[in-house]
């Protein structure tokens, strides 16, 4: 592995501080807009969800991410959690499930010639 100079490795975790930000931000914004949509009588009609029942919705949330976050990162393990996601969607959506590769066509690609550094 080569070794970086400093200033390059400041810039690194600078950009990484603020992609963290940014994915914070948007992750509690969409749980703040997803918890009005379950309280909301015009979207959910008298099923509309309470304190409690939201509360157990993201603990469910908090165990999912825990099992699937994987998906999302560049490991080994990347590739075989994105599959086990499609699979668990498949369950829900059937032949309409759009596959991972799809949903995120942004993220990196394994490329397995190169081990655990084989990203690109």
């Amino acid at each position: 592995m080569k070794k970086q100079n400093a200033y390059l490795q400041k810039q690194e975790m600078f950009n990484q501080a603020l992609l963290d930000v940014g994915m914070d931000t948007g992750f509690q914004k969409c749980w703040d807009l997803l918890q009005c949509v379950l309280n909301d009588p015009e979207v959910m009609k008298k099923d509309t969800f309470g304190r409690e029942r939201i509360g157990r919705i993201f603990e469910a949330l908090h165990k999912y991410e825990s099992e699937y976050g994987d998906a999302w990162l560049q490991n080994v393990d990347s590739d075989v959690m994105q599959e086990h996601l499609d699979r668990r969607l498949r369950q829900i959506h059937g032949d309409q499930t759009v596959p991972f590769k799809d949903r995120y066509p942004f993220l990196k690609k394994p490329n397995y010639n190169h081990g655990k550094k084989g990203w690109r």
